[in-house]
């Protein structure tokens, strides 16, 4: 509020005219002990403003101060230093004691009271004044003055303000106990508690932006969540700093300033990103971005170049300037986003007017309220636009995750069609492959077993000589014994005719005994043969009952017989040991 009541400070002072003025001004007198504060009229005291140099107390004592002491008149004042001398009289009339209070300046006071002893005492108050030193009730920064019915005191009062309008102007109170401040607390109650119910608004407002940026990562949520925080701790700033910083009044000042300064940056960048000045309206999207930090150059330099006396008079009034520049430009911006048009434009204008309308009500201290409510609406409203676009995003993420996921689901579904045909293609494929091969594999079959046929066929040629051999033997055996029976029988007829039974009995037996051999050795020339049939045709491949001794005897001839076909020396006695009692295996022999 200091800022803005610069121009109501200003018009105070021009609405004033000034004389010169000779010995104190009449006397105040208190009337009413209501306890409510109560503002000197222009006749009741007399100013000294601006003073050449730091004058004491005896300077002004001087009864030559009297031809400086004026009334009120602001053409008197310079702009950079709000410092003046005031004095007065006060009498009180009420009908009984009171106790009074002087409530302190903005930045500080220095009163000096002389009462009934005429002795002068000094009092020092005021928020450039460190917690520590203040005299009075701190907090509130009133002087408290014992008082009794009809006495008269006068006082002499040093000032150093910020353009604050009517407190300007000396006043005084009745002071209440019950209540503890001038003006009763019931004001500064409900100071406190708007202040605190809008900070936790705004806090409230923040953390949800602070939600919002976290779930669609929008930075405009992310700048205006730092824009309320900042804004809920300048709010409450005072207090704060009176807790945290009352011994270092300078320093709270300073972060006052820095605070305000982040809000309004803060503000317009949020601004910036609601409206897409960048795409919009590149050039002034410029000015947005680049001037705030020329603001900060020009406080800084004012910060180090101005001396500690003026600074925070310099401060106010380049902020106030740099600040009302600012805002033509953004109106300009809103302006004509408004000939556009422009939705977003529309909204933000709903939203600040009521907040503009409560600053020009609020530089009234009774009407400080209007102000609360504009602010309370213009956070209510931008947020809910917020919100909305929140939703809106939602909604069309949510819209593009549908399509996507369509986009996806149909994008499986030729996929999968495709493998699909893909699939049926290589079935047929495989399926002639498979045909292919199982030919192949027939033909392989049928080609290895004429190979194998092919083979019998010629170590069966190369048997022939062997086996020939093999057969010749039961031959030779079968054709002698043969011969030799014939013979013996001729000699058993021969002793048929001779009678001598004896003698033909055993050429029988002899001639049995050749008959058995020729039995036996042609079934060994019958076995031979069937062999070679046997191993001349092609394998049947099924199993069927057979004598193991009698194939291992057969094929280790054969092997023998092999190996005499090919080399006629060699020789070898075949040594066999099978066992009679062996059953038949059911084998592919």
């Amino acid at each position: 509020m200091r800022i803005i009541r610069i121009v109501l400070g200003a018009l105070l002072f021009i609405a004033f005219q000034a004389s010169a003025q000779k010995g104190l001004p009449p006397v105040f007198e208190i009337k009413s002990d209501t306890g409510e504060r109560i503002v000197l009229d222009t006749l009741h005291f007399q100013i000294l403003p601006n003073p050449a140099k730091e004058i004491t107390l005896d300077d002004v004592l001087h009864e030559n101060s009297d031809k400086h002491f004026v009334s009120f008149d602001a053409s008197l004042f310079n702009s950079d230093k709000n410092t003046a001398w005031f004095r007065f009289r006060i009498k009180n009339s009420t009908g009984r004691d009171h106790i009074i209070t002087f409530p302190g300046a903005e930045k500080r006071s220095d009163i000096y009271i002389k009462g009934i002893s005429g002795k002068w005492k000094q009092f020092a108050t005021g928020y450039k004044v460190p917690f520590s030193k203040r005299d009075g009730i701190k907090r509130s920064l009133q002087i408290l003055f014992p008082l009794g019915n009809g006495e008269e005191i006068t006082v002499y009062k040093k000032m150093e303000w910020s353009f604050t309008g009517t407190e300007v102007m000396p006043s005084v109170a009745i002071y209440d106990p019950l209540e503890g401040n001038f003006e009763g607390s019931d004001s500064a109650y409900f100071d406190t508690v708007i202040s605190a119910a809008l900070f936790g608004f705004m806090v409230f407002a923040a953390l949800f932006n602070f939600f919002f940026y976290y779930i669609i990562r929008e930075r405009v949520y992310l700048f205006y969540a730092i824009t309320l925080l900042i804004a809920a701790l300048f709010n409450i700033s005072d207090p704060l700093l009176q807790v945290f910083l009352n011994e270092r009044p300078g320093t709270g000042q300073t972060i006052q300033a820095f605070l305000m300064i982040s809000v309004i940056i803060l503000v317009l960048l949020t601004m910036r990103l609601f409206l897409h000045t960048k795409k919009t309206f590149p050039l002034w999207d410029k000015f947005l971005v680049y001037f705030p930090f020329v603001m900060i150059g020009i406080f800084i330099l004012i910060r180090f170049m101005v001396p500690a006396s003026q600074f925070s008079t310099v401060l106010d009034i380049a902020a106030f300037s740099l600040i009302v520049f600012y805002i033509i430009g953004i109106l300009v911006i809103l302006i004509r986003y408004l000939v556009r048009r422009d939705a977003n434009a529309r909204l933000l204008t709903v939203a600040l007017i009521p907040f503009f309308i409560g600053i020009l009500a609020s530089m009234g201290d009774d009407f400080e309220w209007i102000m609360v409510c504009g602010l309370i609406w213009a956070v209510a409203v931008i947020s809910w636009s917020l919100f909305a676009r929140f939703r809106a995003l939602m909604a069309e993420n949510s819209r593009q995750a549908i399509e996507k996921e369509k986009l996806a689901r149909e994008k499986e579904e030729e996929r999968n069609a495709l493998i699909a045909q893909q699939n049926e293609i290589l079935e047929h494929q495989v399926a002639g492959r498979t045909a292919e091969l199982s030919q192949s594999i027939t033909d392989l079959k049928q080609t290895q077993a004429q190979l194998i046929q092919s083979e019998k066929m010629a170590s069966l040629g190369e048997l022939t000589a062997g086996i020939a051999h093999e057969i010749q033997n039961p031959l030779n055996f079968v054709n002698n014994f043969s011969d030799v029976s014939v013979e013996l029988l001729q000699e058993l007829k021969e002793e048929l005719d001779k009678g001598d039974m004896e003698e033909v009995n055993a050429i029988a037996d002899d001639v049995i005994q050749n008959l058995e051999k020729i039995a036996h050795h042609g079934r060994r020339a019958d076995g031979i043969v069937k062999g070679m049939l046997q191993h001349s045709r092609a394998s049947s491949g099924q199993k069927e009952p057979t004598d193991i001794n009698a194939l291992a005897d057969e094929y280790l001839r054969l092997a023998y017989h092999g190996l005499r076909a090919k080399d006629k020396s060699f020789n070898a006695e075949l040594v066999t040991n099978f066992d009679e009692n062996l059953p038949k295996a059911n084998v592919i022999p």
